[in-house]
């Protein structure tokens, strides 16, 4: 799986998975379907849709007119308010897991526990296992986010059902800020199980999540990847600090451009240079990834008019020579 993991970045998966993050934030509250094909009966006949906003409608719509026939399969949530979605897409023979980010009190408050915590009793107790994982240390909210009521294996569990009948399908997981550190847990873990199935996680503005030898142990993962976005100089990427390590392969919208700086080091997540809270927003992360697919989009018909051009002078060169 070396190719897949090193793969060029796809900037429209990117954006796609950014408005899911962005959308599972209004999804507990205001949504009442399950298929995207019946959006329009939502739109015309729900008396809750006066809190969608026009951003809100409009990401649905561009949602529904991409994959019509998405669909929701199940929500997560437990007794400390971690909240997910699993959907299917069976257009892109993948399963989408999206989790929201902080927006409780509680979820501010496991945001605050930044001890870190072993994990080891997540794994089957064997010698190798306490050996391999006894270094691994995480932050000490965001683990207890994903195991309270036993979410994880839930999850998971669920997962490998919905693999048995697809077993040919990726999944992907979403998320902004809690959202995005959680799902960096839970991919870790179901990668673990379902080392046959391709994973990938798209995390936006993602605090870092444990200590280096778990950087080291996700990073070898085969059948996972990460792809850690950051919006200029978002407050929230600078933390925790001491002892904590970012993942995955960066991708750095600075300067009015994006960045790939892959699984390097070379851009410092500290506070010193990452400090504004306003950076911080949902909604400016979607903007600029969308930026990035027109730009792309816009260069893709450029060269295609180049083709087309270049084609009907070879014919008129043609032409020319028969006569």
């Amino acid at each position: 799986m070396e190719a897949w993991k090193n793969e060029s970045t796809n900037w429209t998966t990117m954006y796609e998975m950014s408005y899911l993050a962005y959308l599972v934030y209004d999804y507990m509250k205001y949504w009442k379907f399950d298929k995207l094909s019946l959006l329009n009966e939502f739109f015309t006949n729900e008396a809750d849709n006066k809190n969608l906003d026009v951003y809100d409608k409009q990401l649905l719509t561009d949602l529904k007119n991409k994959y019509p026939q998405g669909e929701i399969l199940r929500y997560f949530t437990n007794s400390v308010d971690f909240q997910c979605v699993i959907g299917k897409n069976s257009h892109k023979k993948r399963y989408t897991i999206v989790v929201r980010g902080s927006e409780s009190s509680k979820d501010w408050l496991y945001n605050m526990f930044v001890w870190k915590t072993d994990i080891t009793r997540l794994f089957e107790d064997t010698e190798s296992n306490k050996k391999k994982y006894s270094a691994i240390r995480v932050h000490s909210g965001f683990y207890k986010m994903i195991t309270t009521d036993n979410i994880h294996t839930q999850i998971i569990n669920f997962m490998k059902d919905q693999i048995k009948e697809n077993p040919d399908w990726e999944i992907y997981f979403s998320g902004h800020s809690m959202g995005s550190v959680t799902s960096t847990l839970l991919s870790y873990l179901m990668a673990k199980t379902l080392s046959e199935t391709k994973i990938s996680v798209v995390a936006l503005a993602s605090p870092r999540v444990g200590n280096l030898a778990f950087k080291n142990d996700f990073e070898s993962v085969p059948n996972l990847r990460l792809y850690r976005i950051c919006y200029k100089r978002d407050i929230v990427t600078s933390f925790p600090s001491f002892y904590y390590y970012h993942v995955g392969c960066n991708l750095l919208y600075m300067n009015n451009k994006w960045n790939d700086y892959g699984r390097t080091n070379q851009i410092s997540y500290y506070l010193y240079n990452r400090w504004n809270p306003m950076d911080h927003l949902c909604q400016s992360y979607i903007d600029a990834l969308k930026e990035k697919v027109d730009e792309l989009n816009k260069a893709d018909e450029n060269s295609n008019k180049k083709a087309e051009t270049s084609v009907i002078d070879d014919i008129h060169e043609e032409q020319a020579d028969f006569l």
